[in-house]
């Protein structure tokens, strides 16, 4: 399995706006194939609110299912489109869970 962590920080950092961006999030995810399974969540406490707002995980079945998402039209679109207005800061990693 492999596991893509994502972390993003909106331009509009209040609840309601933050609220929106991971709905947004969450529908897009659920709606590709190659997506095993997917998770949106704020953070936990105060010092990683003072940089974050979302914490996006995204599971694969294996790194060609990987590879389909980060082609996806679909998901490219909603990145460039949607995301990236929305967002100031996005860092993101990939692990092989279960090491």
């Amino acid at each position: 399995m492999i596991e893509r962590v994502i972390l993003l920080r909106c331009t509009e950092r209040s609840q309601a706006s933050v609220a929106e961006v991971a709905e947004r999030i969450l529908g897009l995810l659920r709606g590709l194939p190659e997506v095993a399974s997917a998770a949106v969540d704020r953070p936990g406490d105060p010092a990683t609110q003072a940089e974050w707002d979302l914490r996006v995980t995204v599971r694969f079945a294996d790194e060609a299912a990987l590879a389909t998402y980060a082609e996806d039209p679909v998901h490219s679109a909603f990145v460039a489109s949607y995301l990236f207005p929305r967002t100031d800061a996005r860092k993101a990693w990939t692990f092989r869970t279960g090491a």
